[in-house]
């Protein structure tokens, strides 16, 4: 028998009433956060069982529910977004905490402070005083620090603490990176990992609605190179050895250096056949 409210298999002979007895092979086992298995559900599911686990520890478990998802947007770890959600019914709303996991082959310690760095955003959302446009204020570089992420716009010790486009570093032995190492130690680990460097971007991040509390990499320098779909157009910069794809005609995109390739069975798709009514942007989402 599963009792799906524990997590837990458990054992009671027929015909026999008596208390049920726990059957799991030992301590660690029962220990360790129970994770669904499908590729999907795992990507997703290790993600909340992070952000459960830390809100318990650092932030006395005041985080409200939130919808975590994934982007590929080139320039940023993740954001947070208020209200992007509301439920069939019209009466509830839902924010969004994305995760880019392009960033996930990096260290895991690395993206585990990403995950809290916008859970600071979806805290101060509720409890605090967000800043105007995406910027990063006074009140969130509190609560990082609070929890053991010490904001920086470097990334390193000495950088500024407010600001729009920050990073964070790990506080040594500090909260999170105590909490960190209990969480890895029950075995946690991030499953999946992306074997895609980034997904098309298009030519504005005004196109996008680019969201407004990004926590997003310094800029990076060095010659980019134009890649255009040869169907509709849409344009493109990225190194010249990357490939993409365009993400609304699944057509591969060439280098402007690169004579295009029309002929459908000469250009790698990404799907035979798309949703019909799927604009660019939803895509990209």
């Amino acid at each position: 028998m599963f009792d799906c409210r524990s997590r837990k298999l458990f054992h009671q002979p027929a015909g026999e009433d008596r208390p049920i007895v726990d059957v799991h092979p030992n301590q660690e086992a029962r220990d360790k956060p129970a994770l669904p298995r499908t590729p999907t559900s795992q990507a997703y599911g290790e993600l909340q069982v992070a952000l459960d686990f830390f809100n318990v520890r650092l932030l006395n478990g005041e985080l409200p529910p939130c919808i975590i998802t994934m982007t590929r947007r080139r320039g940023t770890y993740g954001y947070f977004a208020p209200d992007w959600w509301e439920d069939s019914s019209g009466t509830k709303r839902c924010d969004e905490i994305s995760m880019n996991p392009s960033r996930f082959p990096g260290p895991i310690r690395e993206v585990l402070a990403t995950l809290m760095h916008e859970g600071c955003h979806l805290w101060q959302q509720h409890y605090g005083s967000p800043g105007r446009h995406g910027y990063h204020n006074v009140e969130w570089a509190s609560k990082m620090q609070s929890i053991g992420l010490i904001p920086s716009h470097t990334g390193k010790p000495g950088g500024r603490k407010t600001g729009y486009r920050m990073l964070d570093y790990i506080e040594p032995g500090g909260p999170f990176d105590r909490a960190c190492q209990e969480l890895l130690a029950k075995g946690f680990e991030i499953t999946w990992r992306s074997v895609v460097e980034h997904w098309v971007s298009t030519d504005t991040d005004s196109e996008l609605g680019l969201p407004p509390t990004g926590h997003k990499p310094s800029s990076t320098s060095g010659k980019r190179t134009k890649f255009t779909c040869p169907e509709c157009g849409l344009n493109a910069w990225a190194k010249r050895s990357a490939h993409l794809v365009c993400g609304e005609c699944s057509l591969r995109m060439p280098a402007a250096s690169e004579k295009p390739q029309t002929d459908p069975k000469q250009v790698p798709q990404l799907t035979r056949k798309r949703a019909s009514g799927v604009g660019r942007h939803r895509n990209v989402f």
